[in-house]
């Protein structure tokens, strides 16, 4: 199984990318919709991570492009900057998961 991140920021990218994860930077709900495509059209995946930011740009498509589908997990991550509506940061998501302070 592997991860994808859809993400629209370039650093958040780069720190994936150093851990495995394959990402795209998107900036639009166009490029959202076609990279998700993409990303669901490929049976290596089975998980797909996108930042906050993304869900508050397009929201109404990732939940229709995701919804009922069983084979590949879905989660929301923080970008650098933490959650818009929360205080959580990406790196206290890696130390929560992982157990690595970055």
């Amino acid at each position: 199984m592997k991860i994808f991140l859809l993400t629209d920021n370039t650093d958040t990218a780069i720190g994936m990318r150093l851990a495995g994860v394959k990402s795209v930077v998107v900036h639009n709900r166009e490029t959202l919709s076609a990279a998700l495509d993409k990303a669901l059209q490929n049976p290596e995946y089975g998980m797909i991570l996108y930042t906050s930011k993304l869900r508050e740009i397009a929201e109404d498509i990732i939940i229709s492009k995701t919804e009922g589908n069983p084979r590949i997990i879905f989660y929301e991550i923080p970008d650098r900057h933490g959650y818009k509506d929360k205080t959580s940061s990406i790196s206290d998501v890696v130390k929560s998961s992982v157990g690595i302070q970055i």
